[in-house]
């Protein structure tokens, strides 16, 4: 009975509301996701939705052939990264990636991209200010966790443990009784 017991209350704290799985979050950029420049921007700043952890966070600028033009090691102020732009581009659309540590601890990558226009004749915008970017489309690495939502698949492998774990239960519940009957 015991087992049963025990079984019944993990299926139940599987499916009771626990701490919420998210991580940072990208909240701006500048310049802005998709924005068409005229002048290069002095530099590349990124904030999220709570503070990044020391150590491990990485801004790269990419050109559109995906070619690494910088990757520079940054240090977070609070929620915000930056990088200086790289002087003497030419025209062409950029690709910013970034890898932080978010304050869970957990790694996060995302990529937000620009284009950098000749001439004020060929933009077809101009960069607002600083605005909430669209979904970056990174390429995740093993080990590393792209943004995710508090119900994302974490939570179904719990419930998928703790399922198979009453299963588990009942089935020793059952092999007792037999064994019990058997032996008597």
């Amino acid at each position: 009975m015991r087992v049963v017991t025990t079984s019944l209350l993990m299926l139940v704290l599987a499916l009771t509301p626990g701490v919420a799985n998210a991580h940072s979050k990208l909240v701006s950029t500048s310049p802005s996701d998709g924005a068409v420049l005229t002048t290069a921007p002095p530099e590349v700043v990124l904030t999220f939705d709570e503070n990044l952890l020391q150590g491990a966070n990485t801004i790269s600028i990419n050109d559109d052939l995906g070619n690494v033009i910088a990757t520079t090691p940054v240090e977070p102020d609070g929620p915000t990264i930056r990088t200086p732009w790289p002087a003497d581009l030419p025209a062409g659309r950029y690709q910013v990636a970034y890898r932080i540590v978010s304050g869970d601890g957990h790694p996060v990558i995302g990529a937000f991209a620009f284009e950098l226009a000749t001439t004020a004749s060929t933009a077809l915008a101009t960069e607002l200010p600083t605005t909430t970017p669209a979904d970056p489309s990174p390429a995740a690495s093993e080990g590393l966790t792209t943004r995710g939502t508090p119900d994302g698949p974490s939570r179904w492998w719990l419930l998928v443990l703790f399922g198979c774990a009453a299963v588990v239960a009942a089935a020793t519940v059952v092999r007792r009784r037999r064994y019990r009957r058997d032996v008597a």
